[in-house]
């Protein structure tokens, strides 16, 4: 992970997709901007809209009206545009295995870059790099059927930051891992982030969403309800209770709290220092 201070922006003007055959509309006249130094975070009910955001973002679907823009530029759909973006804006699928093409880690840490044009020597450097970043080290050689499930979610990341992304999408990140993992992986995202590439993710474990992102965007629909930070958001109680997607814990516990302890406690979460009760 060698890139350093990378500013990202990825702009939705009006976007809106159906699937073919569909009667209904997938993402719905959406405007918003990701990207910068933040985590942004998505979230809403099975069918929202958040997959189809990201499929739209990485040039996986095109809009039938509206327009993406990408780093400043509209984006193209030609291969050789639709290549750079895929360099530029990585797509970490829900199920790794979706992502996951060869026999062993170290060959499908390769995969992608020779698909891209790198030469031998640098797509050794940076497997050999990757390896190290990502713990893979001692899984170089092992079989992909091999790994937990855990493992196999940090190859698929791997595989993507690789090419040293400017964005990185994730698609529920936390789904099947249990608390070990789940904090390995935020872990992993922190020194992701640590490069300057921005982290945009789609998820419905809303204390991750609440306790990791920056800014929210909640959608229902296909259409963009409400966006703000993570503090302002769930505290919009007549749009949130209508969505009924829930509330984080650590609003449920506040509740049991009393003034002036809940706000020492809100103060250090806020900060992400240790709370103790």
């Amino acid at each position: 992970m060698q890139k350093q201070g990378s500013i990202s922006t990825l702009q939705f003007n009006h976007v809106t997709y159906s699937y073919p055959g569909s009667f209904t509309t997938a993402l719905d006249d959406v405007s918003l901007s990701i990207g910068g130094d933040q985590v942004s975070i998505f979230i809403g009910r099975n069918g929202c809209g958040k997959t189809t955001l990201f499929c739209l973002a990485n040039g996986l679907f095109r809009p039938q009206k509206g327009k993406i823009e990408a780093f400043g530029k509209p984006l193209g759909y030609d291969h050789q545009s639709l290549n750079q973006l895929r360099q530029n804006v990585g797509f970490v699928f829900q199920n790794p295995e979706y992502q996951l093409v060869a026999a062993t880690v170290e060959e499908d840490l390769s995969y992608g870059l020779f698909n891209f044009g790198y030469s031998e020597g640098e797509v050794r450097d940076r497997v050999q790099q990757a390896l190290v970043d990502f713990d893979l080290v001692q899984l170089a050689d092992t079989p992909i059927h091999h790994l937990s499930l855990g493992q196999k979610k940090r190859v698929a990341i791997a595989d993507v930051m690789i090419l040293q992304p400017q964005l990185l999408l994730l698609d529920e990140p936390t789904a099947y891992l249990d608390p070990y993992q789940t904090r390995n992986l935020i872990h992993l995202l922190q020194q992701i982030r640590a490069t300057g590439t921005a982290i945009a993710i789609a998820t419905h474990n809303l204390d991750f969403a609440y306790t990791y992102g920056d800014w929210l965007f909640v959608l229902d629909q296909g259409k963009l309800v409400t966006q703000g930070t993570p503090q302002t958001v769930f505290n919009e109680s007549p749009v949130m209770e209508g969505l009924k997607l829930g509330r984080p814990l650590i609003l449920d516990v506040l509740d049991l709290l009393e003034e002036p302890e809940k706000s020492r406690i809100m103060r250090q979460f806020i900060q992400g220092c240790q709370i103790t009760i």
